[in-house]
């Protein structure tokens, strides 16, 4: 297709794009271009018939290892051709040929690559085009063939089991016939042929005195000229582009290094938070695809597996002309870091109910009967949308991997309370902390981490405490089961009542749908007092450990309760302060805690009426237990 031109201005140009080819990521792309070069009547005032003038013949050989990649529904493939000058007319095929359409400048041809010639040497596409029918000076023009995708053959991953290195190459070549040169012509093409030859004969340089001297004179010369036309005749005549030295058209030959190597595996990591936090994560999708801003679904974190010396911070995921970085959070978890005026890292929170439907939600409200739990979980999964995932690719230094996502679980558990969270203070409370609640301190220089990930909670995080009732419903009285289990620990005093005030503690990050988090220092909880009592009173504070709102002994059924061992039931040491009870609780310490304390009924008068005919009175008088 390089007609024209000479030396190294315009020519055929064959852009192909190609990668490390996997089962995931198959496809050789070509764009053909080639530009007709205005020096062909640059000289000339003696316009010539386009269609009249010459015909080309374009010729892709496909290697025998590649196939059509985007075929259509019916099996057929379009391409397409882009020429202000040459008019497309047919693609032979082994049953015929197929016609461009177009509008002049923009042309497509939809055939069926099955009857292209092949012959066991791949497939040959030939393509018949000619000048259009303009009467032309000078012949200037760029023309693109795309459309021509090719992947490999599915038997060449079959019988190489996956990895090889194959050469594989879409060769072009071209030719060009000038019509009716050996003969009488149309107007047009002899005064072209005419030119020509005066031109070659008549030029006052080193290349036409050469003429002259090989064809034996100049234009003058009857003899020279007639041997010029003869000469011009036998050169043009059915013209192979790619036999001519001085074209640029060469045979394309790509290596597909083709290797079936460890992927990068991108896994959601699994988190624990409480139902009914605030400032969760802004790009939950739900159903139907929408992204919604969650208030109560935490911030995804990721583990990244990547294959020997691959540093995962280092990595960039592609798709297309999006890109989104690898930001570290330590311990092995990372985010992503979205390019400019793209979307973020997208996630779904979803379940499948017992009728195998999925769900997506965008937020972790359940009903705890219904779920037959204290706790529920959610699958965590990356939410592609219009990216294709099989082409999402990792670049590192030292190549190009396939991405493989997988799944990670949210653990939702359930409060009581509507509001069960506050925040957590730095120094102790300076006033009376109101009875049925609690005040956590921590010092200012506290480190706290999510879940046991140990990855440090952002600058916006909201450290707090969860101060909850014990979840009750009709068929489950876990606070009376707590009870009884206090009274098998506890001896209580004869003619006794005795008292519990049970409640359910925890850490959260309340700006991160109260993920359960981690403090480095322990935090110290500062309970209100009873109504009733004050710093007088004798308590007792059991602490039921490892009876979390999830796992095997989540606390649903009354067994987890009634079958805790004595030595997973801690006496914590309490501090009777001016302003609540005080207690420490390690890192990671918490669970359900019960504050105890007895009142004993001490005395009762009894008066009986006498002779005198007196009345009979009586009162009981309760003191605390000591």
């Amino acid at each position: 297709m390089d007609v024209f031109t000479r030396g190294d201005n315009g020519g055929l140009l064959i852009a192909q794009s190609t990668d490390t080819l996997t089962k995931e990521d198959n496809l050789i792309s070509y764009t053909v271009s080639a530009a007709v070069n205005h020096d062909l009547l640059l000289k000339s005032n003696v316009p010539f018939k386009g269609g009249e003038f010459a015909t080309f013949e374009i010729i892709v050989n496909v290697d025998p290892n590649l196939e059509f990649a985007n075929r259509n529904p019916d099996g057929t493939v379009t391409i397409q051709m882009e020429s202000k000058l040459v008019v497309p007319k047919t693609i032979e095929t082994t049953g015929g040929s197929s016609t461009w359409t177009g509008d002049g400048e923009n042309w497509t041809v939809t055939f069926n690559p099955d009857q292209l010639s092949s012959g066991g040497k791949g497939l040959q596409i030939r393509i018949q085009a000619e000048f259009t029918e303009k009467d032309y000076t000078i012949v200037s023009d760029v023309m693109t063939l795309t459309g021509l995708d090719f992947k490999l053959k599915e038997d060449v991953f079959e019988s190489t089991g996956g990895a090889l290195q194959v050469n594989t190459s879409a060769n072009m070549t071209a030719k060009m016939n000038l019509r009716n040169m050996a003969g009488p012509a149309g107007f047009a093409n002899n005064r072209f042929r005419l030119w020509v030859v005066e031109g070659l004969l008549g030029k006052n340089d080193a290349n036409g005195e050469a003429w002259r001297k090989y064809f034996g004179g100049g234009v003058e010369d009857p003899t020279a000229y007639v041997h010029a036309l003869q000469f011009l005749d036998y050169k043009l005549a059915d013209y192979d582009l790619s036999a001519d030295t001085t074209a640029t058209l060469k045979a394309n030959t790509v290596t597909a290094e083709i290797v079936e190597s460890e992927p990068i595996l991108v896994t959601p990591a699994d988190i624990t938070i409480y139902m009914g936090g605030d400032g969760g994560y802004d790009a939950v999708v739900g159903e139907g695809g929408g992204t919604t801003s969650s208030n109560s679904l935490p911030h995804p974190l990721f583990k990244i597996k990547a294959p020997a010396g691959i540093d995962p911070e280092n990595l960039t995921f592609t798709n297309g002309n999006k890109t989104w970085m690898v930001i570290s959070d330590g311990n092995g978890y990372y985010h992503f870091s979205e390019g400019q005026g793209q979307d973020k890292v997208r996630v779904t929170y979803s379940y499948t109910d017992e009728a195998g439907e999925t769900h997506t939600v965008t937020n972790d409200n359940f009903d705890p009967a219904e779920a037959g739990n204290v706790y529920t979980t959610y699958t965590i999964a990356l939410y592609p949308g219009e990216n294709d995932m099989s082409k999402v690719r990792a670049v590192a230094d030292n190549g190009v991997y396939y991405v493989v996502a997988k799944t990670g679980t949210l653990t939702v558990r359930a409060v009581a309370d509507e509001k069960p969270t506050s925040a957590i203070e730095t120094t102790a409370p300076a006033q009376k902390v109101a009875s049925e609640t609690a005040v956590a301190v921590a010092p200012a220089d506290t480190t706290y981490t999510l879940n046991n990930t140990g990855v440090k909670l952002p600058a916006d995080s909201k450290p707090s405490l969860l101060f909850d009732s014990i979840i009750d419903d009709d068929e489950h009285d876990r606070t009376k089961a707590l009870k009884q289990r206090v009274d098998q620990e506890l001896e209580k005093a004869v003619n006794a009542t005795r008292h519990y005030e049970i409640k359910y503690l925890d850490l959260v990050d309340a700006n991160n749908g109260n993920a359960w988090i981690t403090s480095s220092e322990g935090t110290d909880i500062y309970w209100g007092y009873p109504e009733g009592t004050d710093q007088d009173t004798e308590f007792t504070l059991l602490h039921f450990k490892n009876l979390h709102r999830d796992g095997p002994n989540s606390g649903y059924d009354i067994d987890d309760i009634t079958n805790i061992s004595s030595e997973n039931i801690e006496k914590m040491e309490v501090i009777k302060t001016a302003n609540g009870i005080k207690f420490h609780v390690d890192a990671g310490g918490f669970s359900p805690f019960a504050l105890v304390y007895d009142t004993v009924n001490a005395y009762t008068i009894t008066a009986t009426a006498g002779e005198n005919g007196s009345r009979t009175c009586w009162w009981t008088a309760s003191v605390w237990a000591r």
